[in-house]
């Protein structure tokens, strides 16, 4: 069975956690931590690969935390997917380099796109899509209690 990694997932929560904070609000690793249930050090390994990779900005200090790089509608779930959980592949032989039986292989090109149709999927879903959907779903949790 195919799953998104915990880091995958986490990563996407946390991003749209910054979304739904709107312009220029800075989270606190402390802040993450405590909105996702999230422990202090994955948070920390979590945010580096976000930093490294362009999709957050940290600042230091007191009042440091991150945010997001850019505007949650400019970054897809694909975007996060990728940097989280590298290349989509399906299969092993994706490449066309693991396997001798490549060349006469039927099922390799659904292997691969496959993995294209999942990728074309998560690049029309934005973290601005998502943080709205979190409202929502808060905003009716809170009318049924």
């Amino acid at each position: 069975m195919l799953c998104i990694s915990n880091k995958g997932r986490s990563a996407t929560r946390i991003l749209t956690l910054l979304a739904s904070g709107g312009a220029k609000r800075i989270y606190s690793s402390t802040d993450i931590c405590t909105a996702e249930g999230i422990n202090p050090g994955y948070v920390q390994q979590i945010m580096g690969s976000l930093r490294d990779s362009g999709l957050v900005v940290s600042h230091r200090g007191k009042q440091g935390g991150f945010e997001l790089a850019r505007p949650a509608s400019m970054i897809t779930l694909a975007d996060v997917l990728h940097v989280m959980e590298g290349e989509t592949r399906l299969a092993p032989c994706h490449d066309g380099t693991v396997c001798e039986r490549v060349p006469t292989c039927a099922a390799r090109s659904a292997w691969v796109e496959a993995a294209s149709v999942m990728d074309s999927f998560f690049e029309q879903i934005t973290i601005e899509q998502l943080a709205n959907r979190a409202q929502e779903l808060a905003a009716q949790r809170e009318g049924e209690g």
